[in-house]
């Protein structure tokens, strides 16, 4: 039965039609009112018919896949319905544009595409814990808001990795269509194993994430070729151009960064958003000796929140600054570190909502101070640190109670593991003098917690050792 035509006016159960937003092969885009709720909200109308037409359980495996992921850097799908044999989605208005129609415009400022890239991450990474690979990541699929927000879209390629969870208990996962040759994606931002219809992990979506970065910094694309076919081939066969040979001014750790996420062998990538956005964390930490920056250029996402700029601002600072970092604290000499004495643990962080990880962040730190005390390093008790007060920052922690250094890090729940990313900083000068990251079964987290807790002891002392 061929669907009846869609026009404004029309009303879809509890939704009356606005305005068509967009339209293409897959099916098109409505701005709607949600007269039950009283909201805007976007209706998705898929295809059925044409070479463009989608099956009606790709609309729920993308409702499924999103709305999978609470997080403020993916959009919220609310409802799948039908109305005369056409099925549609109901999901969250985003008042913005597309980051394609931002990348028609001048070149985006570096600070601004910092900010972007960091909350592209952010809503990457929390599908990549759960599991969920996009598998069509383009700047047609990133959204800015007009308050500053990323937000990403389009979950209808998403595939599931088989993660005993329970999380996704009676999901059924993506077609095998990559697995049998089949390329699913879009062609200009495929992986290499994607371009080859090959099994796809996560590691994919950082190649594509690295095409997007690259394009926003140099406002083009690393494989550029007169048709989608040669790009594909380029995409498999040719070396994009160093992101600093193209633009003079992007920070060398970013074109480093960008080069890693383009590694044609995904074992040499990052391995998921994860470990890329850790990258930008690890940054982060580095700016707590005190360096200062001022935005670059104006910023161009309408009505964006100061703190947001400041954000941006000091990324450049990160990463204008991690080069540099890296090479010292790899020196043989020693002179980098300065001797470290005694130490405090720091309450480690958890993604809200977490609560896997909540279990094994609660007690580790004191479960590493009776590790560190046996391993014969001077540590503060933790209930010292705790009478200080979940705000209290490591600088502060160290002047209070007389210490060298402070041990503070992140636990999160990667599928049926945690990782725990653990780091010592020097409290007089605020450097990140160590750190490492750590992987254990999720499935017991009190055996957990002592595991990591004597890795990160053994590594530590290992470390403040070879400091003196």
């Amino acid at each position: 039965m061929e669907a009846a035509e869609i026009i404004a006016g029309q009303r879809i159960g509890q939704y009356l039609l606005l305005e068509k937003l967009g339209a293409a092969g897959v099916g098109e885009v409505w701005k709607a009112r949600d007269v039950r709720l009283k909201r805007i909200v976007a209706l998705k109308f898929l295809s059925l018919t044409g070479s463009g037409a989608s099956p009606p359980h790709a609309l729920l495996r993308e409702a499924r896949a999103a709305s999978a992921l609470n997080h403020p850097n993916i959009i919220t799908i609310f409802e799948v319905g039908e109305s005369a044999g056409r099925p549609y989605l109901a999901m969250e208005f985003v008042d913005g544009e597309t980051l394609r129609a931002r990348l028609k415009r001048p070149p985006v400022p570096l600070d601004e595409t910092l900010e972007i890239a960091a909350q592209i991450l952010e809503g990457l990474a929390a599908a990549h814990r759960h599991g969920i690979i996009h598998r069509d990541l383009k700047p047609e699929n990133i959204f800015l808001r007009m308050d500053g927000y990323v937000k990403l879209l389009d979950f209808g390629l998403a595939k599931i990795l088989p993660w005993d969870d329970g999380r996704m208990a009676g999901y059924s996962t993506a077609s095998g269509s990559t697995e049998s040759g089949a390329i699913v994606g879009t062609l200009a931002y495929l992986s290499p194993e994607q371009a080859r219809g090959h099994s796809v992990t996560l590691a994919s979506d950082v190649f594509s994430f690295g095409i997007v970065l690259y394009e926003m910094v140099s406002d083009e694309h690393p494989f550029r070729a007169e048709s989608a076919m040669d790009t594909v081939s380029a995409i498999l066969t040719r070396e994009p151009r160093p992101l600093g040979a193209r633009v003079s001014a992007a920070p060398p750790a970013l074109g480093a960064i960008c080069a890693r996420a383009l590694e044609k062998d995904a074992s040499k990538r990052y391995a998921s958003a994860i470990d890329l956005r850790e990258e930008f964390k690890r940054a982060l930490a580095a700016s707590s000796s005190g360096t200062s920056a001022t935005v670059v250029g104006p910023s161009v996402i309408r009505h964006k929140p100061r703190w947001m700029q400041a954000v941006g601002a000091t990324l450049i600072a990160l990463l204008l600054g991690l080069a540099g970092r890296r090479y010292r604290s790899s020196s043989q000499d020693g002179t980098f570190f300065a001797p470290v004495r005694s130490v405090a643990v720091m309450n480690f962080r958890v993604e809200a909502g977490d609560q896997q990880a909540q279990l094994l962040a609660q007690d580790l730190p004191e479960e590493l101070t009776n590790a560190l005390s046996k391993a014969g390093i001077q540590v503060a008790a933790h209930s010292s640190v705790t009478e200080l007060g979940a705000s209290a920052r490591g600088r502060d922690v160290g002047a209070q109670l007389g210490v060298d250094g402070v041990i503070e890090g992140t636990v999160r729940t990667y599928g049926t593991r945690f990782k725990v990313n653990a780091e010592l900083m020097d409290v007089q000068t605020g450097l990140q003098k160590w750190s490492s990251s750590f992987t254990v079964d999720a499935g017991d987290p009190l055996s957990g917690e002592q595991k990591v807790a004597g890795d990160i002891s053994r590594e530590l002392r290992a470390a403040i050792r070879s400091s003196k």
